[in-house]
């Protein structure tokens, strides 16, 4: 069965030699490897006599700092040193709330993983939950009270601050806080107001629903019982509210092996993590969706609406959703972006509503209600707001060029930050009091399902600090700490004379009984509308603005391991840019840049008659977009899957301030209005110059070998063994196991517990939580823009991405790859001081303390998985910032300069489970399901197995006899322990 070739940029498929050997560069991003046409055999010696010197030099010759380890001289109760202890809690971070439960060593969170008993989490996280511990040890976090520019005692200033009343404005974020709205409650009836912002909202969502009588609620989607599911420039398994429960459902819908397949489209303007997984993807410009949504309604809600622009490719579109939905009545599901204005979630509500069933429901909103931040300025303005009190949030950076806030903020009286930076706005107010991290304070969080969850701390504050909780309590009158406010109020609203013990099952279980009810709203339908907006053009263009998968709407931007955690399609790091379609960057003459490695291969040039000295994708040229008169200069960056004529720009980057985020990309909010998604009428000239981005897209390339093996339903049941047979366009031949040999000793038959893992790629989403969760787990260090540029990252786990097809609306492919822990692996065989080793279990273990750097075990790696230790970034990092020590895990060597590290399976919980085996287990046999690995814990999806390959009662010696199995690049006969299963695809025959 032959596949399209699949690239990872479009320097990869320009070059016409993608296939052909290229050993000579085998690691471009490294090092240039020395030319050795013409060198004799002596020369030859010194070259590799000053290599092994130079390795000890970096190894070797490194001495480690000394440590100290003292005795507790009055030990705590029931406390182990060295034991971790886990406590259940609850974080909002990214407007997603889910249970957590937080790894506590020797007093020191260093972990969070996702809760099974929290519905929201199924014991599951994302990319930004996994990184939010690192928030906690933030460098620049507020450490104390500041009162007119002097710094002050926090209690001092708390007890200053003024009575709620009539006057005063509460600007707040999106926390759903049952606690906290009860005080604002109280406020209000004081005669305060709540004004109310920030990215995590959900205000179009909020007017979409209340414009058609629902009021204030939010919907709660049951993805794991729908069939299908039209995301509408929604990506709702990637970063939308309750985005793991979503993709948590939609992995349970997608079981080719037992014949479960649901289906999924993607309308959107750009690739998202939702579209790159979806079986259909039709690309359109974000204005051009409500058309879109508009017809589908028509198609399947009843209405008629008027809409404009419908192409012939449009309408197929249209009808065979529409067709697919009602053929499944009932468990059909469609999502709108928060991008998007609030007639088309109006328009959703309605599609969900007829087709929908029992897969959607409604529960009331947590929600903060309250004016936008366009009424507060209004209300400062005519004098009737004169103290404004800022609960969390940024919004003299973040509200984008609609009005100047710290102009705002001056015109008022008196001016009150809570915030956990000292930040743009906390520096535009009077008053700034720092607000507690969510490891640090109590509180209480309701998730979009509708569950409520206690937030308990799980370390004492870091530097004085206080929760909104206590600022609000203090204003309306109320008294009493934290942990008082809220039992008094879950007391008032669900107490009864054994409310102490519930209160204990509460915190032990991470949970409460307290559950929003669902119902349906009585819908109005009589006032649906729409508008329409013009296709963009050549000469009009349109700029979609992106709430960052990474650093969220700025609030995440001074997170290191977010900043160097590559964008799930772009692949960029430590940067934002104007990403276009390869069609928008010829139209308007903008260069695609120089790559690394310059090729001269003309297919691209065929497909688009693009020059050959344009291609590239390092280098780019700078661009002025200006929107409505506003302009701003950051770098072109061309990707694949944006749609024609439409620029898009990721928020959150550009930043004065902070350590880390100071000069970190381009400020986008520049030319951004305030609750708009996007733009129309934009012009992107060149500004001249060029920019370096450092994006990985490119690193650890296989050079053209077959690695994704992928078949629709209709392939798979024809061949069922297609991904052992597959021959890929240029590539070579499989070849039959019998027909490899090794140049050494097969391994002996291994008795025992044997460990591998299995990853499925049908329901890998390529969210990057795999990634994050191994940088917490194994003390990952942060290398920086630079360094990345030299393709020095040191990530563990590599998650490449694939495109194929046409490059201008093509298809994605992901692959997490991390190492393989071979059996007859290849770097074993060269490390001339045996710092690689094969271990008795299977696995490829390191002695960090016999590496000397000499690199070969990496040159000699077909699968690009060794990370070295060039510099000494550890140290540099806690040199940096020393409270990053208190994060790193004990159970996990931290590296030096000049060792080489990989993927480990997180051999230290594999140890530990098997020391509890031993003490509980009569045979010391480890059950299956008791070592999880960080990476499989996090993953969402569900996508990655680990366990013992020699019992076959296992699930992942299930999952390995599955059809679907295969290894990469098997034809090297390296025989790795990580396997994967073929990604299996579901798309509408009637639009292939």
């Amino acid at each position: 069965m032959a596949k399209q070739r699949q690239w990872r940029s479009i320097n990869d498929l320009g070059s016409t030699k993608a296939f052909e050997s290229k050993t000579q560069r085998e690691f471009p991003e490294n090092a240039d490897e020395i030319e050795m046409s013409g060198v004799n055999r002596r020369q030859f010696m010194g070259i590799t006599a000053a290599s092994t010197a130079l390795g000890g030099a970096l190894g070797g010759c490194v001495r480690k700092p000394a440590q100290y380890i003292l005795p507790y001289v009055e030990r705590p109760e029931d406390f182990l040193p060295g034991e971790s202890r886990y406590f259940a809690s609850a974080v909002h971070v990214g407007g997603l709330v889910q249970g957590v439960l937080v790894e506590s060593q020797d007093g020191r969170p260093t972990k969070l993983e996702g809760n099974p008993r929290h519905a929201a989490s199924l014991g599951r996280t994302n990319a930004l939950v996994q990184a939010s511990v690192l928030n906690m040890y933030d460098p620049d976090r507020s450490r104390g009270a500041i009162v007119d520019g002097t710094p002050t005692a926090v209690t001092d200033a708390l007890h200053a601050l003024p009575s709620a009343g009539a006057g005063t404005a509460y600007l707040v974020s999106g926390t759903p806080s049952p606690t906290l709205n009860s005080l604002l409650d109280r406020a209000v009836s004081a005669g305060a107001a709540v004004y109310r912002h920030g990215a995590d909202i959900a205000a179009n969502q909020e007017a979409g629903l209340a414009s058609v009588g629902a009021g204030h609620v939010r919907p709660n989607y049951d993805v794991g019982q729908a069939k299908v599911l039209v995301a509408l420039d929604s990506d709702f398994i990637g970063s939308g509210p309750n985005n793991v429960a979503h993709a948590a459902g939609f992995a349970a819908g997608r079981r080719p092996d037992d014949g479960e397949m649901n289906r999924l489209y993607a309308v959107e303007p750009l690739f998202t993590v939702t579209g790159a997984s979806a079986d259909n993807r039709y690309q359109v410009p974000a204005s051009q969706v409500g058309e879109f949504a508009k017809a589908l309604c028509n198609a399947v809600g009843g209405t008629s609406l008027a809409v404009s622009g419908g192409t012939p490719d449009f309408q197929r579109w249209v009808e065979a959703i529409a067709a697919d939905m009602t053929a499944n009545q009932g468990r059909s599901l469609a999502f709108a972006g928060e991008r998007q204005p609030a007639w088309v979630h109006a328009l959703v509500a309605k599609i969900n509503d007829a087709r929908g069933g029992q897969c959607m429901t409604y529960v009331p909103s947590a929600t903060p209600q309250g004016g936008s931040l366009q009424e507060l300025a209004d209300a400062v303005t005519a004098g009737t707001i004169s103290t404004v009190v800022i609960l969390g949030g940024n919004p003299v950076y973040a509200s984008g060029a609609m009005f100047d806030v710290a102009a705002m903020l001056e015109a008022a009286d008196s001016t009150i930050h809570v915030g956990f930076h000292y930040d743009e706005t906390g520096r535009a107010c009077s008053t700034h009091l720092p607000e507690a991290h969510a490891l640090e304070s109590w509180g209480d969080l309701q998730s979009a399902d509708g569950q409520t969850a206690i937030v308990q701390p799980v370390i004492e504050p870091l530097y004085p600090s206080i929760s909104p909780i206590d600022v609000v309590a203090q204003m309306v009158g109320e008294s009493g700490t934290t942990l008082e406010l809220i039992q008094a109020f879950w007391r008032r609203r669900a107490g009864g004379p054994l409310f102490d013990a519930e209160w204990r099952r509460w915190l032990h279980e991470g949970v409460t009984n307290v559950v929003a009810p669902t119902a349906r709203p009585s819908f109005s339908w009589s006032g649906l509308t729409g508008d329409s907006s013009p296709m963009p053009s050549a000469s009009s263009l349109e700029v979609t603005f992106v709430t960052d998968s990474k650093v969220y709407d700025g609030r995440y931007s001074n997170n290191s391991w977010l900043q160097e955690l590559p964008d799930p399609i772009s692949k960029l790091t430590w940067d934002n840019a104007a990403l276009m379609n390869p069609l928008t960057a010829r139209e308007l003459g903008i260069s695609f840049g120089n790559s690394a490695e310059p090729t001269d291969g003309d297919r691209y040039e065929e497909d688009l008659n693009i020059p050959s000295t344009l291609r590239g994708d390092l280098v780019t040229e700078m661009v002025t977009v200006t929107v409505n008169g506003r302009s701003l200069d950051i770098p072109a960056f061309v990707v694949p899957g944006v749609a024609e004529n439409t620029v898009a720009i990721s928020l959150g980057y550009g930043r004065e301030w902070g350590t880390v985020s100071t000069g970190v990309g381009f400020d986008a909010y520049q030319i951004a209005d305030d609750g708009e998604g996007y733009a129309s009428g934009v012009s992107v000239v060149k500004a001249g110059g060029s920019y370096k981005l450092a994006t990985t897209q490119d690193h650890g390339s296989m050079e053209g070998r077959p690695l994704i093996r992928e078949a629709t339903t209709e392939e798979y049941a024809s061949n069922p063994e297609f991904a052992t047979q597959t021959i890929f366009e240029g590539g070579p031949e499989l070849m039959a196991a019998e027909d490899l040999h090794s140049l050494w000793e097969p391994p002996n038959v291994r008795d025992g517990q044997q460990w591998g893992m299995s990853i499925d790629l049908t329901t890998c989403i390529g969210c990057n939580a795999c990634t994050a969760a191994c940088n917490a787990e194994n003390n990952i260090s942060v290398v920086g823009k630079e360094r990345v540029l030299e393709g020095r990252e040191m990530h563990w786990i590599r998650l490449d991405r694939y495109f194929s097809g046409d490059p201008a609306a093509p298809d994605v492919h992901m692959q997490p790859v991390g190492c393989m822990h071979c059996e007859n692996a290849p770097c074993e065989q060269v490390c001339p001081v045996a710092a690689t080793v094969h271990g008795p279990e299977g696995t490829n273990d390191m002695a960090y303390n016999r590496c000397i750097g000499t690199r070969y075990c990496a040159n000699n790696c077909p699968y690009k998985v060794r990370r070295f230790n060039f510099y000494n970034f550890s140290r540099e990092n806690d040199h940096r910032n020393p409270l990053l020590r208190l994060q790193k895990n004990a159970d996990v060597t931290v590296r030096f300069r000049g060792v080489m590290e990989k993927c480990s399976y997180c051999v230290q919980r594999i140890n530990g489970a098997k020391i509890d085996a031993k003490v509980n287990s009569p045979d010391a046999h480890v059950a299956d399901g008791a070592i999880v690995t960080a990476c499989q814990q996090a993953c969402p999806t569900g996508a990655i197995i680990f366990g013992d390959i020699n019992d076959p009662s296992t699930r992942v010696s299930h999952a390995k006899a599955l059809d679907r199995d295969y290894s990469l690049l098997s034809w090297v006969n390296s025989h790795p322990r990580t396997t994967y299963l073929a990604r299996i695809t579901n798309p509408n025959p009637e639009l292939s």
